[in-house]
Order: C-alpha cells, then sequence, then structure tokens
C-alpha cells in the first residue's frame, strides 16, 4: 500500500491537470455526439424507454401514467411468453428429434476432431493433467449457461474494442491513448476477474456427490486441483491476450506498450486461476449443485474481492507508472519507479499463484469424500 498510494495519488492528479498537457475538456458538443450514438434506447417502442418513463411519472406522483406503463410491459411480456410457447412448439420440439435421430458418429465427429488436436496442443503436461483438461473444456462447452454467459461477457468488449475510432475519441492524442488502453486493459482483467470466480471458483464444489469417485481413480488429488487450474488459466490467457491485442490494435500502440500489456494479462490470468481454484479447494460445498449458490457464499465473496485487489494492485504497480511516465516526460519519479513497479508486480503475481495453490493442496488432500 505504501507503493500503491502514492502512484494512484500522482495518477488522479495527472488526470485533474489536462490543461496543464494541453488537453482540451469534452466540449458539449463532443458529448452531445457520443450520447446522440445512444439515441435509439430512447424511441419510445422500446420497453425499457417504458419502464424509465413509468418510474418517472410515479416520481412525478401521476399514478395512472405509471400504471399504464406497467400494465404495457406486463402485456407485452405475456405476449412475447405466448409467441415463444408457440415457436418451440412448431420448431424446437422437431428439430430436438432429428438431433436425436442423428447417428452418434457423424455427430460427434468434429467434437472428436478438436478434443483430440487439444491433447496435442498441450505438450509437457502429465497425461494425466491432459484428459483432465480435456474433461473439464468437454464440461464446459455442453453447458450452454457457460459458454453462452462468458460470449456475452467477453463478446461486448470485444465489439466495443473493435469499434472505438467509432466513438469520437481523440486517440491522436497521447494522452487519450494512454488513458483509454489503461482503462480497456483493467476492464478486460475485471471481468475476467468476475468470469474465474463465477465459474472457476465452483468447479470443485461441483463434483459434490461424486466425489468418492475422485477417491477411486489411480490420481493424485493434487492433480485434479492442478488440472483446474490449467483449464482456467489456458482459458483466460487466450481470452485476456485476445482483446488486449485487439486493442492495442486499434488503438496502434507501440510493440513495448503491447508487450506490456501482454504480461500484465499473463500475470493477471495465471494469479486469478490460481485465486480461484486455491479457494474453491479452501473453502468447499460438495452439498450444492447449483453454482449461483456456491459463489455466494463466504468462499465466493472472499475470492471476488481478493480477485477484485490483486487486479487493481497488478495494474498499479505494472502499468500506471509506465503509461503516465509516457504520458509526461517530466516526472522522473514514475520513470524511475516503472522498473522497480513492474518487477514486484511480477512477485506479487508469483505469490498469487503459489500461496493460494499450497493452501488449496493440502486443504483439498485432507478432505474426507
Amino acid at each position: 500500500m505504501i507503493v500503491v498510494v502514492p502512484v494512484a495519488a500522482v495518477w488522479a492528479a495527472g488526470f485533474l491537470r489536462l490543461h496543464e498537457l494541453g488537453v482540451h475538456y469534452a466540449t458539449e458538443r463532443w458529448i452531445r455526439n457520443v450520447l446522440g450514438r445512444l439515441s435509439l434506447s430512447t424511441s419510445p417502442l422500446l420497453p425499457s424507454f417504458w419502464a424509465g418513463d413509468g418510474i418517472i411519472q410515479l416520481k412525478r406522483g401521476d399514478l395512472g401514467a405509471a400504471l399504464f406503463r406497467f400494465l404495457l410491459l406486463l402485456s407485452t411480456a405475456l405476449f412475447s411468453a405466448m409467441v415463444g410457447m408457440h415457436l418451440s412448439r412448431w420448431f424446437y420440439r422437431p428439430a430436438y428429434y432429428r438431433a436425436q435421430a442423428q447417428p452418434r458418429k457423424r455427430r460427434g465427429q468434429w467434437a472428436g476432431r478438436f478434443y483430440r488436436l487439444l491433447e496435442h496442443a498441450l505438450p509437457g503436461m502429465n497425461p494425466e493433467l491432459r484428459l483432465l483438461v480435456v474433461k473439464d473444456v468437454k464440461t464446459f462447452v455442453r453447458d450452454p449457461v457457460q459458454w453462452s454467459q462468458v460470449l456475452i461477457f467477453f463478446g461486448l468488449l470485444g465489439i466495443y474494442f473493435a469499434n472505438m475510432r467509432n466513438l469520437n475519441y481523440d486517440l491522436n492524442l497521447p494522452y487519450w491513448q494512454n488513458f483509454i488502453s489503461v482503462l480497456n486493459l483493467v476492464a478486460t482483467c475485471l471481468t475476467l476477474s468476475t468470469f474465474t470466480s463465477r465459474f472457476i471458483f465452483p468447479l470443485l464444489s461441483l463434483e459434490g456427490r461424486k466425489f468418492w469417485i475422485l477417491g477411486l481413480l489411480p490420481i493424485e488429488r493434487k492433480n485434479l486441483l492442478y488440472s483446474k487450474f490449467w483449464f482456467a488459466f489456458i482459458g483466460s490467457f487466450v481470452i485476456s491476450e485476445a482483446l488486449m491485442g485487439l486493442s492495442d490494435l486499434i488503438l496502434r500502440e507501440p510493440t513495448a506498450v503491447a508487450a506490456l500489456h501482454a504480461i500484465a494479462a499473463l500475470i493477471i490470468s495465471s494469479g486469478l486461476s490460481a485465486l480461484a481454484v486455491g479457494i474453491g479447494a479452501l473453502y468447499p460445498n460438495l452439498r450444492e449443485d447449483n453454482p449461483s449458490k456456491i459463489f455466494s457464499g463466504f468462499g465466493g465473496t472472499l475470492n471476488l474481492v481478493l480477485s477484485v485487489a490483486f487486479v487493481a494492485l497488478v495494474v498499479v504497480l505494472m502499468v500506471v507508472p509506465y503509461h503516465v511516465g509516457r504520458m509526461r516526460p517530466d516526472t522522473e519519479f514514475l520513470q524511475r519507479l516503472a522498473l522497480p513497479g513492474m518487477l514486484l508486480a511480477v512477485a506479487v503475481g508469483a505469490v498469487a499463484v503459489i500461496v493460494p495453490l499450497c493452501l488449496g493442496v493440502r486443504a483439498f488432500e485432507r478432505l474426507e469424500a
């Protein structure tokens, strides 16, 4: 904290002294141009407009108008549910029967090739770990609830990164280029912390009533824990690196900045994965089969808090001094702090990986089936 607080204070002071850097404040015209792109959300044909207008009318005391908006929302929801039921009756059931009638070999040939390719893409890993990682990937792919939420989380970030130049940002100014790139890294890593807390933390607990089977397998318990870590790390690393690569490409950041972001994403991905797996082993809930309830417990809350703190610490130590020093060459203090901050961030990342996994392995091996 002795290092974090001064660096954060310098960053905030630099943000408040934009005029000293020759950066113009956002004018009213610029704000209107940005907000004008969101004018579609104010269309009277959208249910969101009805809900917002109903709240406004209720605040004004016009109960009749508020009740009308509420009934409009209710009738639209009931009508949409009825339409969905009829569509599912006409299309879902025949499609389901056709899918079940297909030969199993034909349905699984592409999936089999993908999983075999995945096994060969993990060289140098223990064969037991490879099989367990592939098993976790199969479980993830076969659960539409999980991969659809991940697609929504990171798909929206990808769409935003790809369209940054269409949002009237003056990316030619060094300040905005630095500031937006840091915000993109923070947004990606915080979303990643939510992903690991929501999906990775409950993995061991979801073994639940099948936990006794794991004791019969000819594998060490720690390999099961390590397989969860590698599954989480590989997925987190691929997603975070792809998003940051897209962001740096759109912002036209130099190679040094892109490398810094890549290393930061690597450290944060490994640390978040280890935290989720390790704390999940420390606070398992083998009696619950609902991931949301497992995540909402004490262990899930602790993991989320530590994950957010870890992301903030790594970003402040590793990324902020470099970007502020690059933006303000006259700040010798931050330029001197950049390299020690990077080394300290690497050390923090190593601690975030080793300590939770060691504690998790110790607790998991003592756990009785």
